[in-house]
């Protein structure tokens, strides 16, 4: 009886002996007992598939790093040979190669985030954003493949759409981008026109995404099954396009996260119209007014060109166990003119800091013996290390969510995805190495007057004590305009407030208060943050403080995890740009 489960003794005593309803009881008891045994099989269902969900996220982690190092390795080789010959049959294959990389690292990157959304991993970030860079930026993804198949690509707007939203135009782009690619990718011949319109009501804005091909359309069995993953119908018509049939299901699962819907009008053998409605707030209600694509693609071009630069006297460091990794890395910096050391692992890294000072250093992750993290604990423990304070990026093929927040928080100052992209590799360089190693050219490749530097640059300017307006340059989302109206239009006053702010500096006082989890404290700090910041006209980084605020209101460490060093890095950036007026 001392081993009975406590219930079923009771049970068993109130009903012996001799009492009438002990059969009853009895029932009653294995009915319990029946119950019991459901909850743990329940219960032991849930703990596999915690394990079973572990496990995949862990498979698609290692997937995404063994697929993308080599694609990684494809995509710069070709990259360097589109740079460097002038064979056109060469580049024709060249091209061909490159296309059909990013076709696979499409995919890849389909598989994950189908993943990361029913895994509820996926978030949306707001941010403010402009319309005009959201359809020149999906158009020009696009286009290529639109003209290798003879499609016109056309672009019609509102004219009284607001200049400015805020959403995650991340998500946004991507839902874009997906309708395109489905539409270019069923369309043999005519034209695929892109469509933008929108209802304001108040300070909300119902943002229209429309899509239209003449393409081979769908019947109206087949709209039915359209956003399902994996699905592919008409397999007689079909069967020579590529793709894993995930584009759409991602788009549909993005829209609903976003609140918006989407609807699908086909008509058999004439073509398709897909219409997305997204829930968007105004940032700037001014109207974008006539949009001429070709316009909008060349002021894109100019701005890219304002941004060539090279570093001669700039010395970086590059750390990783594959070969071809190493020369890909070398050759995009080629041009750029940086020298560059190369470690092929954690070891000879920790020599060659001992033995030299690094303006910047790249890190990858997964190496054999000591991989980046392990090296880069060693390095800050060394006393003879000559690049304590020298930064130190981490490279990854690791696309997962939240990798990003996990690398910052072991102390790397950035994060660069691969396959690696030459123009954000480059952004990256512009961003960590000192300023006065940076040299910007023209198209040319000649080097610009100091005049010219100071305009595409704007930071020397803070350096010689350039006022608002080198500020300004330092920090484009200042509105010193809004900011001044709050000091009654004195910039004497404007100006004490600025260095008032930089000398209550809470950077400190957040980064203690996130890694106890304080949060109650943590919100009365960043509300205070947010106030003064919009206050200054410093609105960007008010409103990553905002999202903070609520986030940490109810305790959402998931939205804090993504968001929080972001922050911070602004909230540097910020301090630094007043510290050198």
């Amino acid at each position: 009886m001392i081993f009975m489960p406590l219930f079923l003794t009771v049970v068993v005593l109130l009903g012996y002996p001799g009492m009438g309803n002990a059969p009853a009881t009895v029932e009653l008891v294995e009915q319990e007992q029946s119950i019991d045994d459901m909850s743990k099989v329940v219960y032991e269902k849930c703990m596999e598939a915690r394990k079973a969900n572990k496990s995949k996220s862990e498979f698609l982690s290692q997937m995404s790093h063994e697929i993308r190092t080599p694609i990684n390795a494809i995509i710069g080789m070709n990259e360097m040979i589109l740079r460097e010959s002038e064979d056109e049959q060469i580049l024709e294959y060249a091209v061909n190669a490159s296309n059909s990389a990013r076709a696979l690292l499409a995919i890849v990157n389909d598989i994950l985030d189908i993943s990361k959304i029913e895994a509820g991993k996926m978030e949306l970030v707001a941010e403010e954003y402009e319309i005009t860079s959201l359809i020149v930026d999906s158009y020009n993804m696009i286009l290529s493949r639109a003209q290798e198949k003879g499609l016109r690509l056309t672009v019609q707007c509102e004219e009284t759409l607001p200049t400015r939203l805020v959403g995650d135009m991340v998500r946004v782009r991507q839902i874009l981008i997906n309708l395109l690619t489905n539409a270019v990718k069923y369309t043999d011949r005519g034209e695929v026109m892109i469509r933008l319109s929108g209802v304001c009501t108040g300070e909300n804005h119902r943002l229209c995404l429309q899509v239209e091909d003449t393409g081979i359309g769908m019947t109206q069995e087949n709209v039915e099954h359209l956003f399902r993953k994996f699905e592919r119908f008409d397999l007689g018509r079909n069967r020579s396009i590529e793709g894993t049939g995930l584009g759409l299901a991602i788009t549909k699962k993005l829209v609903d996260m976003m609140q918006g819907s989407i609807d699908v009008k086909s008509c058999y053998g004439k073509g398709t119209v897909f219409t997305v409605e997204l829930p968007q707030e105004i940032s700037d209600d001014t109207p974008i007014g006539t949009f001429n694509i070709h316009q909008k693609q060349q002021s894109k071009r100019k701005e890219h060109s304002r941004r060539q630069f090279v570093a001669e006297q700039a010395h970086i460091l590059v750390v990783d166990d594959v070969e071809m990794n190493l020369k890909v890395f070398q050759n995009l910096l080629k041009y750029n003119k940086v020298q560059v050391d190369l470690a092929s692992g954690g070891r000879q890294c920790l020599n060659l800091v001992r033995e030299k000072h690094y303006d910047l250093i790249f890190m990858d992750h997964m190496m054999p013996d000591l991989d980046g993290i392990e090296t880069y604990h060693f390095m800050c423990r060394m006393t003879d290390n000559l690049n304590l304070h020298t930064p130190v990026v981490m490279l990854t093929a690791n696309a997962l969510s939240g990798m990003r927040e996990m690398y910052l928080k072991e102390g790397f100052c950035d994060y660069l995805s691969k396959p690696i992209d030459h123009v954000q590799l480059e952004n990256m360089l512009l961003r960590y190495l000192p300023e006065n190693l940076i040299q910007y050219t023209d198209e040319e490749g000649e080097k610009v007057t100091e005049v010219v530097q100071n305009e595409m640059q704007g930071k020397e300017d803070i350096a010689k004590g350039g006022g608002l307006e080198a500020l300004t340059q330092w920090e484009p989302g200042l509105d010193v305009e809004k900011a001044l109206g709050f000091c009654g239009g004195s910039e004497e006053f404007y100006l004490e407030l600025l260095r008032d702010f930089a000398n209550d500096n809470k950077l400190q006082k957040l980064i203690e208060l996130y890694e106890k989890k304080d949060w109650k404290n943590y919100t009365v700090v960043i509300h205070a943050l947010k106030g003064v910041s919009r206050t200054l006209g410093f609105s960007e980084l008010g409103d990553m403080a905002e999202m903070l605020q609520k986030a940490a209101e109810v305790e959402n460490e998931s939205i804090l995890q993504e968001n929080h060093s972001q922050m911070l890095e602004k909230y540097r950036h910020v301090l630094e740009g007043i510290e050198r007026l």
